[in-house]
């Protein structure tokens, strides 16, 4: 009776001591501090994945806005090329193709030559008919054909009429 007295006591005291563990734990304050920090932690780090994620999405949206903008913009370039459009006209329209997107305003401000904003979208357009053709001969005539039609675009109003 006395050796079953024994081993239910050290089974006992076994008990205890696995209790107190998880009590010792939580009583120590920088390690209750760790654990909820860790666990604030992976749930800030779910968040900024998913925020990750939309980013993403907003990106491919906004990639593929771009993608059918300049699709658009090549087919207008291609109708200018082939003498269906004039400038004025493509001029205008790629203006308007970029009234959606106001950041492209800036970049074409000061990226592109000229002295007004017409005279810089004008050379965007040109720029476009440049690598549209790659061959120089056929090139220096499109642009000579344009050349007039640009110079009218970019003359003071009080000198045609306007």
């Amino acid at each position: 009776m006395l050796s079953r007295s024994v081993s239910t006591r050290r089974a006992l005291a076994r008990v205890a001591t696995l209790l107190s563990i998880p009590v010792i734990l939580i009583a120590s304050s920088s390690l209750a501090r760790s654990a909820v920090a860790d666990f604030w932690s992976s749930c800030e780090l779910q968040y900024s994945m998913e925020e990750v994620a939309e980013l993403g999405r907003r990106l491919d949206e906004e990639d593929a806005t771009v993608r059918q903008r300049i699709v658009v913009k090549e087919a207008l370039i291609d109708q200018l090329i082939a003498g269906n459009m004039t400038l004025a006209d493509v001029t205008t329209a790629f203006l308007q193709l970029d009234q959606d997107r106001p950041a492209s305003s800036p970049s074409i401000r000061s990226i592109l030559p000229g002295k007004t904003d017409q005279e810089k979208l004008i050379k965007n357009v040109m720029t476009y008919i440049e690598m549209r053709i790659p061959d120089k001969n056929h090139l220096a005539k499109v642009m000579l054909r344009l050349d007039d039609e640009r110079a009218r675009m970019c003359e003071p109003a009080s000198l045609t009429g306007r």
